[in-house]
């Protein structure tokens, strides 16, 4: 009994893993059809948004996230966006945002994340912005000293930024690094 409980429970997350999934995504705004889909909601909240800023933060819909926020890009990239769609200056000016939000909310203890596209859940390029839970750090990243020098995500691979004496370290090798912040 126990161990069909325990194989449910893995279905049920592998199921939802499979859902967020956003490699396919075809949102296209002048569709309803497509726009409606869940995928595509945060393309229809930048759709609400003035042309200015060109990057801005919102709150984290998800209720099981109250102290999330997400920072979003004004534009739109091909369908996912990606952080490699965009120049160096556009990535620096985003990650700045991101990096500025955080410090505001929780001084040094902060952490950034972009997960790998089979595990986002919006094909909207954002970056999760979170308090960083204890004890995650691991050998895994770069030292770098301004956030023109972060990379960009290893293929099929997530992100995920934290502040250190004299710069930051840029980590790799989760593909869902927002489970690393504080819900």
């Amino acid at each position: 009994m126990r161990l069909t409980r325990i194989l449910a429970v893995c279905a049920i997350f592998a199921a939802a893993l499979g859902q967020a999934d956003v490699r396919g995504c075809v949102c296209d705004l002048a569709s309803p059809e497509t726009a409606s889909k869940k995928e595509c909601s945060l393309c229809r909240e930048v759709e609400r948004r003035p042309q200015d800023p060109q990057f801005f933060v919102i709150p984290d819909a998800d209720p099981k996230k109250p102290n999330r926020r997400l920072a979003l890009p004004r534009f739109h990239g091909v369908n996912p966006q990606e952080l490699s769609q965009m120049t160096l200056e556009q990535r620096t000016a985003y990650w700045t945002v991101a990096i500025h939000e955080a410090e505001q909310l929780w001084g040094d203890g902060w952490g950034l994340a972009v997960n790998a596209l089979a595990n986002r859940g919006q094909c909207h390029m954002h970056i999760h912005i979170g308090k960083r839970n204890a004890g995650v750090e691991d050998e895994r990243f770069q030292f770098v000293k301004t956030p023109a020098e972060f990379p960009l995500p290893r293929p099929d691979d997530g992100i995920w930024v934290h502040p250190v004496a004299g710069g930051y370290h840029v980590h790799w090798g989760d593909k869902s690094p927002e489970l690393l912040l504080q819900r």
